[in-house]
């Protein structure tokens, strides 16, 4: 009976924390389908523009993840010890932090855009659009910053509901004003891209006023004061770096492997960034699922060992293993039965439809793998503290498989764009067996908290 009891306490905490966190992502990956989809009335172009204009937001959001993983990592092992003032303590410093990329990120997106673009596409009209959207949504990374820290501290304290809820408003008022701006309706101008930047920057202002007035007004265990802030004593420092250097590195060396593969598909062509776009706005929302219960995997098994108690520790992880499984299969199966019917709501030409279509499918013949070595990556050795070699798995998979199929097969022998995809798709063969080598070894449970 007591086992039943726990299986029950396990499920129900999963739910909580995952259901929330995947409708969150959901919600976020639906939001850039539907983004693309009103861009994508204004053609390939327009299309290609904001994916690559949105390249330096993508950077800065995984800096942001990655500042606020490793802070993740403290705040559910400090939370399974109730230990408030270590809390409070480490989210002044993730705050500093986030922010401090946000200043300098947004400091290059305004005023050199077309640098930024030029990295990616030599496409004068491509770079002239996406300078533009680039320019205004930079604003938008101040915001964002403290969104995500403070994001992730509450879903580690299983306060995953108050993100969500101010996701939903941002989503709401970004896809109203989207609709209003892009295409000028109740007496606006017709702004085109330039409307859809101006609705992200103020949906993501939006989101931080309505959860920093919760946790404020709520007098939640985040609620930290200047004090909290600038209590930051050396040796604590020195341990939360040690421990988040690894992630956030981790988080950008993958970000810059996209960024590499971004610059692959376009110097291939217009139509072959457009339908990346496509594609990559798609399994998004398929990913999402899979990014929520990785969340809640490293939360839960962070709080284990925050209690100490090493054999619950074992349970959730094999638990785990066998639901990142039948994840992967229901979520592979969802994006097969999606592939033939999402690229016909968009403005391109039959060919980048068909090949969006045979993309899709490709993505989803690997999802199990992906979902597989997520819930070890982000999920088990990041909730146990092992973050150096989560860093070490994804440099291998994106850098030593990923990339190199990449260069050799898109740009030098110019393989065709589903080809490319599928060689880069290797990458998680490899993720997945060395995740599986790491978690026989036990090694990858550390009290990051003690």
């Amino acid at each position: 009976m007591n086992l039943i009891n726990k299986d029950k306490q396990f499920y129900k905490k999963f739910i909580s924390i995952a259901g929330p966190v995947a409708l969150q992502n959901l919600l976020m990956s639906s939001l850039a389908l539907v983004d693309i989809v009103m861009i994508g009335q204004l053609g390939e172009t327009a299309i290609a523009a904001v994916g690559l204009g949105g390249q330096l937001f993508f950077l800065a959001t995984l800096l942001f993840y990655g500042i606020s993983s490793g802070g993740a990592v403290f705040f559910a092992q400090f939370w399974g010890r109730k230990d408030t003032r270590s809390i409070r303590k480490t989210i002044g410093l993730v705050v500093i932090l986030a922010e401090s990329g946000a200043v300098l990120l947004s400091i290059i997106s305004i005023t050199v855009p077309e640098a930024v673009l030029k990295i990616f596409t030599t496409d004068p009209l491509v770079i002239s659009a996406g300078a533009g959207y680039l320019s205004i949504t930079g604003i938008s990374f101040l915001f964002t910053g403290a969104t995500i820290a403070y994001s992730l501290a509450l879903r580690s304290i299983g306060k995953a509901g108050a993100p969500l809820k101010a996701t939903i408003v941002s989503i709401t008022v970004n896809t109203i004003l989207n609709y209003i701006l892009i295409f000028g309706k109740f007496g606006f101008p017709e702004m085109g891209i330039t409307g859809a930047a101006i609705a992200t920057v103020i949906s993501r202002f939006i989101e931080i006023v309505i959860i920093l007035s919760y946790i404020y007004k709520s007098n939640n265990i985040l609620a930290a004061n200047i004090s909290d802030f600038c209590n930051l004593e050396a040796h604590f420092v020195k341990k939360y770096l040690k421990t988040t250097i690894p992630v956030i590195l981790n988080e950008l060396a993958w970000a810059i492997g996209m960024m590499v593969y971004k610059i692959v598909y376009a110097r291939m062509g217009t139509e072959s960034i457009a339908t990346i776009g496509i594609t990559e706005t798609t399994g998004g929302i398929i990913f999402s699922f899979l990014i929520g219960s990785a969340n809640a995997c490293a939360i839960m098994v962070g709080n284990k060992i925050g209690e100490g108690n090493l054999k619950d520790v074992h349970i959730y992880s094999r638990r785990f293993i066998f639901l990142s499984i039948g994840i992967g299969l229901i979520t592979g199966g969802i994006l097969a039965l999606l592939a033939p019917i999402i690229p016909m709501a968009f403005n391109v030409s039959d060919a980048v439809r068909k090949s969006a279509t045979l993309i899709m499918y490709i993505l989803a013949a690997f999802v199990v793998l992906k979902s597989y070595s997520l819930h070890f990556v982000i999920g088990m050795f990041r909730g146990g503290g092992d973050t150096k070699f989560a860093f070490l798995i994804d440099i291998i998979g994106t850098w030593a498989v990923g990339v190199p199929l990449a260069v050799i097969f898109g740009i030098i022998l110019k393989f065709p764009l589903y080809l490319v995809v599928l060689l880069i798709s290797m990458e998680e063969v490899f993720k997945a067996g060395l995740s599986f080598y790491r978690y026989k070894s036990n090694r990858w449970i550390h009290d990051v908290a003690d």
